[in-house]
Order: C-alpha cells, then structure tokens, then sequence
C-alpha cells in the first residue's frame, strides 16, 4: 500500500537531477547510506554528494547529508550549524533519504 501510495504522490513530480543525471542515477551510495545499510561505499557516495554540490538547488540538501550522515549531528543541531529552520532540515533529509 505505501508503495502504491508513493507511486501516486510521485507521479506528478518534476525529476530532480544533478549535472543532467537524476538523483535515481547518482548510484546505489547514497541510498544505501541514507537507509542505513552497512555494505556503504563511502568513496561512492562522496562522488554522489560531490555531483550534487555542483547544482546550485541541491547544494543544501548535501550539506546535510554531510552534517546528519558524517558528523553525526541530529536535526536540531544541523539546522543551527546552517542556520536554518528545523522544517527545512527535515525536508531535505527525507528528500535525501527518498
């Protein structure tokens, strides 16, 4: 049901995309970490958040990634390191995480 539920919410959504790849095309790295997996490449989700530095409208999303993932810090702590609202910290880490 949830995936029928996401398939529908998804349907209408513009693709996001990084240097002309989409972001379902940066690879299995930064999924997997986001999901928590232990079999992570971290040298492959580093070149994933590289490409997502080079487009201006996801540079944010990859510094929290970096910050939550790398560093450790909760969502609080994150969005006082960037000085942002907790509510955006969160979306963009639930866009990452998708």
């Amino acid at each position: 049901m949830r995936r029928r539920n996401a398939a529908k919410r998804e349907a209408g959504a513009a693709e996001e995309t990084v240097d002309g790849t989409t972001l379902d095309a940066l690879g299995p790295a930064l999924r997997t970490a986001l999901d928590g997996r232990a079999d992570l490449d971290v040298e492959a989700l580093h070149h994933a958040l590289e490409r997502m530095e080079r487009d201006p409208a996801l540079a944010a999303k990859s510094r929290v990634v970096e910050l939550r993932f790398f560093a450790g810090l909760t969502i609080e702590q994150t969005a006082e390191a960037l000085a942002r609202s907790t509510a955006s910290i969160k979306r963009d880490w639930e866009f990452c995480r998708a």
